[in-house]
């Protein structure tokens, strides 16, 4: 008999989730979101200098969630030279193709609430009284 996911380790399994996408020069990036450890650690890595860089933040985010570029494993960055050469390995095209599989992805979640949303609303008497 299979034991249902309590809803924490739902959230943790989906927190360690792994997608892939594949960049302009055909490489297949494997990258997880970012939980809340991960954006600490990642900013103590960056470090108070470049905390303020908005654009290296950005794109330190988008770099530390990649975990695999082909077959090479892509490690946490645990400083701010690690950081760097992710950003490098990854180039403008690395880099986009996470950028847009990320934001590609929040549509699509936000896209199916609403559309739960408007079914709760559909579905419920109170919303719709009879005219």
């Amino acid at each position: 008999m299979s034991e249902a996911k309590t809803p924490s380790a739902s959230i943790i399994a989906s927190a360690r989730k792994e997608e892939s996408t594949t960049d302009a020069n055909g490489r297949k990036i494997t990258f997880r979101r970012l939980g809340a450890l991960d954006r600490a650690r990642l900013f103590k890595a960056i470090g108070p200098a470049q905390a303020s860089n908005a654009p290296y933040v950005g794109m330190a985010m988008l770099a530390a969630s990649v975990t695999q570029v082909d077959e090479w494993p892509a490690p946490f960055p645990t400083r701010d030279s690690e950081i760097e050469m992710l950003i490098a390995r990854l180039g403008d095209e690395g880099l986009e193709a996470v950028a847009a599989a990320l934001v590609t992805d929040e549509i699509v979640k936000a896209i199916e609430e609403a559309e739960r949303e408007q079914g709760k609303k559909g579905s419920d008497p109170a919303a719709n009284p009879a005219a």
